[in-house]
């Protein structure tokens, strides 16, 4: 997204962004949809959050209040290295927007305690293009109080290997974050229900690609996915605790199509090597 700012300005800029943002889970998957509440399921998942300044939101016909809201997804792979998607820092970052929080409650609220968190843009992020390698970090300040269990990331090319032995047809994954609850139609517009609740949901393979993971969140074949203010959330593979993907992508009313990017990329890893010790 180049800077070009002109007549509509700062707040312009972050309506457009945050838009995108919101979109990004349905042109970037946002939320968990037909999933359930994660509860204690997986502590180290959190939420990004962030204040935008007040004024007219530009999606859902509302508004900003300027208070602390979820704007993305994202788990704990070290104590204080927190995975999320790389366009939730470009974005935030060319909204002008420095100071973020993680919180990892189940339910988001404005008691909930947040750890502020440093953003740290990946230079090998593409907005489009057939490699994004959209994965980014935020760095907390400090670990958090009680945890000591973190995701992993899988070994390099595990889902190239999976492919090559016939185990990814008919696999399932587990999808966590933070995202706004399946829409409802009746007539009008797409309805989506309030983000801010950890759940989980599965997702079904469909295909590979050599940067991304494609799959079904049709809950009449029984999966679920992402939704708005899921990007970012840690894609498991089958009940395990190991990252295969971050959500970045799906359809826009989240009821069809979910994209992960692959963190078992070359791209990928060139990136996170930098931040946590890689498998």
């Amino acid at each position: 997204m180049g800077k070009v700012y002109g007549k509509c300005g700062f707040l312009g800029v972050l309506a457009l962004v945050l838009l995108l943002l919101s979109l990004a889970l349905a042109g970037t998957a946002t939320a968990v949809t037909y999933g359930l509440p994660d509860g204690a399921g997986h502590p180290f998942v959190g939420a990004v959050i962030a204040a935008p300044p007040a004024g007219p939101a530009p999606f859902h016909g509302g508004t900003f209040t300027g208070e602390k809201m979820v704007v993305s997804s994202g788990a704990l792979i070290a104590p204080t290295v927190f995975l999320t998607a790389g366009h939730t820092v470009a974005m935030l970052q060319e909204a002008g927007i420095s100071d973020v929080w993680v919180c990892f409650d189940p339910v988001f609220t404005a008691q909930s305690p947040l750890i502020k968190g440093t953003m740290h843009p990946n230079p090998g992020f593409r907005m489009i293009g057939s490699t994004p390698n959209d994965v980014a970090v935020i760095t907390l300040e400090r670990s958090v109080e009680g945890l000591n269990s973190y995701a992993s990331l899988c070994s390099a090319g595990l889902l190239d290997v999976l492919a090559a032995n016939s185990v990814l047809r008919g696999q399932t994954f587990t999808l966590v974050g933070y995202g706004m609850q399946e829409a409802t139609g009746g007539g009008g517009p797409w309805a989506f229900g309030p983000a801010g609740t950890r759940k989980w949901a599965t997702p079904g393979f469909s295909a590979l690609t050599p940067a991304n993971l494609h799959m079904s969140s049709n809950h009449v074949r029984g999966y679920g996915g992402g939704s708005y203010f899921d990007s970012g959330g840690p894609l498991f593979l089958g009940n395990s605790n190991v990252i295969v993907g971050v959500e970045v992508s799906g359809d826009a009313v989240a009821r069809a199509l979910d994209i992960a990017c692959r963190v078992d990329t070359p791209q990928a890893r060139d990136y996170l090597e930098h931040h946590v010790t890689l498998p």
